[in-house]
């Protein structure tokens, strides 16, 4: 098992294990980290979430993630796309992180 980071430096400044042996620990974790958000943000950008049969997703479920009501696509397109294109970003993370955690269970 590989020591935390807070563990290696412990060790490093006892002289418990070498620098390389650290840079190598600390390479596992960052190794870690990286594939954790690779397989975090694959899950996002593929996962299925809930659309209507027009393809939008639920007003409910975008102002659940938005804390806010959209704004009015007559007074400013560009600024109520950006809040549905934010909402769904959210969503699909929100679904992401569900199906991270599902794997270690």
């Amino acid at each position: 098992m590989i020591p935390s980071i807070e563990e290696i430096l412990a060790m490093l400044a006892k002289g418990e294990c070498t620098q390389d042996q650290a840079l190598q620990w600390i390479g596992s974790h960052i190794d870690a980290a990286t594939r954790d958000a690779a397989l975090r943000d694959h899950f996002a950008t593929t996962a299925a979430i809930g659309r209507d049969a027009n393809g939008n997703i639920s007003t409910a479920s975008a102002k659940a993630v938005m804390f806010e009501d959209p704004p009015d696509w007559e007074a400013g397109p560009t600024a109520a796309m950006q809040w549905w294109c934010d909402a769904e970003a959210r969503i699909r993370y929100v679904k992401a992180e569900s199906m991270m955690k599902a794997r270690i269970l």
